[in-house]
């Protein structure tokens, strides 16, 4: 019965192992290539197995990981057409409580639940002049989601980033998730090499 255990054990911790190097391996294998949308170009570094669609169900730019367990990453991504726009700091805390309002009544509506809410953040990153950040957590149909927004003002571009995954599934990864976004960059069509 022990050798059963001790054999059981060791697989079990092989193939634990193997999966762990196959989640880390689809966050290494990077491909980096600029996508329009609309009247810009956008760019991120994201996993080789991630995929893009242009205009999907309303959506300008959606990007997805494969699935895992029974969830993906997805990232959308749509351009305001407002240009050359300071962030307003002082509406911060207001904006934090429309955006909270915003979200509870959605939830009122397809019968789920707030659990938490992540506060409103200003960041900068290497490739946008200022970031503001919300975002907050959810349960609908007994399953937990994450969903952050991003209000990035890239070269003087607006443009909403909205990350939403499966808490669960992608708890350990949310770091990962994070540097993919920040990866965001954006350009006019007409500085495209070759034009």
């Amino acid at each position: 019965m022990k050798k059963r255990f001790s054999i059981f054990f060791i697989i079990t911790c092989i193939l634990g192992s193997l999966i762990q190097i196959s989640y880390a391996s689809d966050w290494q294998a990077k491909k980096s290539q600029w996508i329009t949308v609309e009247n810009y170009e956008v760019h991120f570094e994201m996993p080789a197995n991630w995929e893009f669609f242009n205009d999907f169900i309303s959506i300008p730019l959606l990007v997805k990981s494969p699935k895992r367990d029974q969830g993906r990453v997805v990232i959308s991504v749509t351009p305001f057409n407002i240009d050359n726009i300071e962030f307003d700091h002082d509406e911060i805390e207001r904006n934090q409580k429309l955006y909270r309002k915003g979200r509870e009544k959605w939830l009122s509506e397809v019968h789920g639940e707030s659990i938490d809410y992540f506060p409103y953040q200003v960041e900068k990153w290497e490739k946008a002049k200022e970031v503001q950040r919300i975002g907050f957590s959810f349960l609908l149909n007994n399953i937990a989601y994450s969903e952050h927004s991003y209000y990035v003002n890239c070269r003087d571009h607006i443009f909403h980033l909205k990350a939403l995954y499966r808490h669960d599934d992608y708890l350990k990864d949310q770091h990962e998730i994070q540097n993919i976004i920040k990866t965001f960059d954006c350009r006019p069509p007409e500085t495209s090499p070759g034009s």
